[in-house]
């Protein structure tokens, strides 16, 4: 029979290859790279930022007022009543909503609204003009977004731990019973040790019996056995990151 505790010991010698060294290396190392992927991220977010700033405006409108969709235009006309056919209700204040600084360089500084009845020819200079001016809005939030400074993720401190839990067990048994018993079984006819008779006739009488009998004894023995044998290991690798970390903002300039 195999001893339990001996394969528990033979468990215990193989620690070495569940590779807990590789495994905490692996964590550290992924951390950091984590650390390091989401800086160069926010790094390159901002420099896009920048890149898109320093365009202009003229040229930003060109390059986004095409993206402006039609839903969005509706929406910022939707104060103001445009019938084909009827003049436009408040032209002044369109034109103020619509207009443009000068380095926008659109003629009229984008005040194309008239007191004359709407045309679709005119609607569709509206509308356009309805575009570059959101196309504006968006490069005035983004060269403000620009002057806060670049958005970061700054960690302050943080713990990396690793733990490995081994146990292994083992045990082995065995016990074993027996016991006696006897039975005793009385002789008769047919039995063994038992009577036998012989008889003979002459002239009608009979002639010399007799009768032997004999007791026998039967032992019967039992046993009860049982053999028991128990090992086994248990191996647990526990990981845990907690990482303190706050945002803030970068400057352009030292303050």
């Amino acid at each position: 029979m195999a001893n339990g505790a001996g394969r528990a010991v033979s468990q215990a010698t193989r620690l070495q290859e569940i590779g807990f060294a590789e495994f905490t290396s692996t964590l550290v190392n992924d951390v950091f790279e984590a650390l390091i992927a989401a800086h160069l991220r926010q790094t390159q977010a901002y420099i896009d930022l920048v890149k898109a700033a320093a365009v202009g405006l003229r040229d930003f409108i060109a390059q986004t007022q095409g993206a402006i969709g039609p839903q969005e235009v509706a929406a910022f006309l939707d104060r103001f009543t445009l019938q084909v056919g009827q003049p436009v209700g408040d032209p002044n204040a369109l034109n103020d909503a619509l207009e443009l600084p000068a380095e926008a360089g659109e003629a009229q500084n984008n005040r194309v609204a008239t007191a004359a009845n709407l045309t679709a020819t005119t609607k569709q200079r509206i509308e356009e003009a309805a575009a570059r001016r959101l196309a504006a809005n968006r490069f005035e939030l983004l060269q403000e977004t620009v002057r806060q400074g670049a958005m970061r993720l700054v960690v302050d401190n943080g713990v990396v731990e690793t733990r490995l839990t081994f146990t292994t067990f083992g045990q082995s048994s065995r016990t074993r019973s027996t016991s006696e018993r006897q039975v005793a079984a009385e002789g008769g006819a047919g039995a063994v040790g038992g009577a036998f008779g012989f008889f003979a006739g002459v002239g009608g009488a009979a002639l010399g019996g007799s009768r032997v009998g004999a007791d026998a004894r039967l032992t019967v023995s039992t046993a009860n056995r049982s053999d028991r044998d128990v090992t086994g290991s248990r191996v647990q690798i526990f990981g845990r990151v907690e990482i303190r970390f706050k945002t803030d903002y970068a400057p352009l300039s030292p303050r």
